[in-house]
Parts: C-alpha cells; sequence; structure tokens
C-alpha cells in the first residue's frame, strides 16, 4: 500500500524526533534521559512529543532501531559482493573500525540500553530484535567467509567483546585503540577460518 503524504510526513517527522533524541541520549545516557530533556532538544512541547511516541520507552525503541538498522545496512554495503573470505573478513573489519571512529557515542547507547534490559523489562523487546538482526548480519558474513553458519553465534560473541571494548578505550581517547582492534578483530575471524583459507589471508596482511 502506498503511502499518503500526510503518512509520509509523520514518518518524516518521527524520523527526524529519533535522530535529536538520540543525540540526546548519546551525551545524557538512557537513564538520565527523559521526555522532558528530548522535548527540549527538539523544541516540542511534551504534547507534542507523546503525539508521535506514546512513552519514553517507545521513542528509546524506535531509537534504536533505527540507528542499529543504518549500523547493519552499512556492514552490508561495506560486504558488497565480496564473496573471497580474506575479502570479506578485511571489510567487515574495515567498517567496523569505522563505526568505532565515526560513531562511538552512538554504539555507546546501544549497550548502555542492552544492560538496562536486564532490568526494565519494558526493554527486552527491543534489544532482543536488535540483537537477532546483529546476528543475522553475523551469520551472512559467516556464510561469506566460507563457514559454517551454525558458528555465528561463536563469531557474534567474539567479536562484540573486541568491539566493546575497543569502543569504549575509544571514548577514554585511547588514540591506538582503532587500529589495536583492526588487527585483534582480523586475529579473532582468523581463528574461525580452515588453515588453508586462514594462510591465504595472514599472506594477505
Amino acid at each position: 500500500m502506498i503511502a499518503s503524504a500526510r503518512e509520509r510526513r509523520h514518518a518524516a517527522r518521527r524520523d527526524a524526533l529519533a535522530d535529536a533524541a538520540i543525540e540526546t541520549l548519546q551525551s545524557l545516557g538512557y537513564a538520565h534521559t527523559s521526555l522532558r530533556d528530548i522535548a527540549r532538544r527538539t523544541g516540542l512541547s511534551l504534547g507534542r512529543l507523546h503525539y508521535y511516541f506514546a512513552d519514553r520507552n517507545a521513542l528509546i525503541g524506535y531509537c534504536v532501531r533505527r540507528y542499529k538498522a543504518r549500523f547493519i545496512a552499512a556492514i552490508e554495503q561495506a560486504i558488497g559482493g565480496a564473496t573471497q573470505p580474506r575479502v570479506v573478513a578485511a571489510r567487515v573489519v574495515a567498517a567496523l573500525a569505522a563505526s568505532i571512529r565515526d560513531n562511538a557515542e552512538t554504539h555507546r547507547l546501544w549497550y548502555d540500553i542492552r544492560g538496562q534490559a536486564m532490568f526494565d523489562p519494558a526493554l527486552v523487546e527491543v534489544v532482543d530484535e536488535v540483537e537477532t538482526a546483529l546476528i543475522a548480519i553475523t551469520t551472512l558474513v559467516t556464510g561469506r567467509l566460507g563457514l559454517d553458519r551454525a558458528l555465528a553465534l561463536s563469531i557474534y560473541l567474539a567479536m562484540d567483546g573486541h568491539y566493546r571494548y575497543a569502543m569504549q578505550r575509544h571514548l577514554d581517547g585511547d588514540a591506538q585503540i582503532v587500529l589495536a582492534f583492526e588487527r585483534l578483530a582480523t586475529e579473532a575471524l582468523a581463528r574461525f577460518l580452515p588453515d588453508e583459507v586462514r594462510m591465504d589471508h595472514d599472506a594477505h596482511v
């Protein structure tokens, strides 16, 4: 069904409000950001903000889905049509490193909300949804690496650990951590590759 002009305007306004809310959440964090803070940033009244989002969690859930969808799209674009394992690995690691360098504050919000979901049931659904999407893109990467897709969860967990640590160190001012992440993440992926592919990869590093 084709959206009407009014529906398109409404959706565009929701997206713009979500982007402004993300900026507020980046600086204040989940626990310290209220709808009033977001309303102040967007220049809207609380009543008008409620017209677009039922409550704070609805807005935050929309924000998380929105920026993580862009992150996943960036990974997909980076992979492109690559099928050689060493090329796929290099492109994925480069895209992850770029996201740490350019968008660490935004991704810090994801880890903040993911942690809060252990205490706030209202966040569980969106966190599960986003994490499922992240595992799905990892499954795609796993297949492009020529590996059994059953390894996707193990690869996701390994890369997530490296990513979170590097992101935190980058935000703390470590000027060398992005380069270190590229090396460590490449090594982490290589451990999953068959010996012959790993040797080919090492020869091109």
